[in-house]
């Protein structure tokens, strides 16, 4: 078994597919997206910035990735749904004192060890 794709690379691959995606699956995307942010937002607003170490790319590279997610959802989605995952999105980045971001941040090995460094230290008991 071959290990994975780093982060970065694989939401990149995932954003690109999402960009000739069908219609259909688009929609089942927007949906997990949209569960998946209410829940960081919701989390968010109870803990505040700890939320973020539960995820293996540093705070700005997970809200970037929304972003773009959100990006692609609003070019090619005409629905609700769109509407719902851009609203989310926009209330996270506002609860996190964030600018949109616009492209995934690319970090140095010093900066991701450091991260998992911290991270470690915040989900060990």
């Amino acid at each position: 078994m071959q290990p994975k794709p780093p982060w970065r690379q694989r939401k990149l691959e995932y954003i690109e597919h999402l960009r000739d995606a069908s219609e259909e699956v688009l929609r089942v995307s927007a949906a997990d997206k949209l569960h998946n942010a209410r829940a960081i937002l919701a989390d968010h607003r109870r803990l505040g910035e700890v939320v973020f170490v539960r995820f293996s790319a540093p705070r700005d590279s997970t809200l970037a990735y929304y972003c773009l997610l959100d990006d692609v959802y609003q070019r090619r989605l005409d629905s609700s749904l769109a509407a719902e995952v851009h609203a989310t999105v926009e209330a996270l980045l506002a609860a996190s004192g964030s600018e949109r971001l616009t492209e995934l941040p690319v970090h140095s090995a010093e900066e991701l060890e450091e991260w998992r460094q911290r991270r470690s230290a915040r989900l060990s008991p």
